[in-house]
């Protein structure tokens, strides 16, 4: 059996190392985004009844002012119940 060359001794392990991050980049991507699509389409979800039930709203519900609004206190109150929940 011949002995490789210098330069084939060389190609031979970077091509392993290559072919190694490339398909563990391939998987990251395939097993990665797996969760990520799956919270999008949970949110699409969300995000389809809640304007689904807005749709539902009579009319005359809709015609409705916030009694609050451009109330500085009503924000600050606001703001700390989110901040809680």
């Amino acid at each position: 059996m011949r002995e490789r060359s210098g330069v084939f001794r060389l190609v031979v392990p970077v091509d392993l190392a290559a072919t190694a991050v490339v398909l563990a980049g391939m998987g990251v991507l395939v097993f990665g985004t797996s969760p990520a699509s799956a919270q999008k389409k949970s949110a699409d979800k969300v995000r389809q009844s809640t304007y689904a039930a807005i749709a539902e709203v009579p009319e005359k519900a809709r015609e409705k002012r916030n009694p609050v609004e451009g109330d500085a206190q009503a924000v600050a109150v606001g703001r700390k119940l989110f901040e809680q929940h």
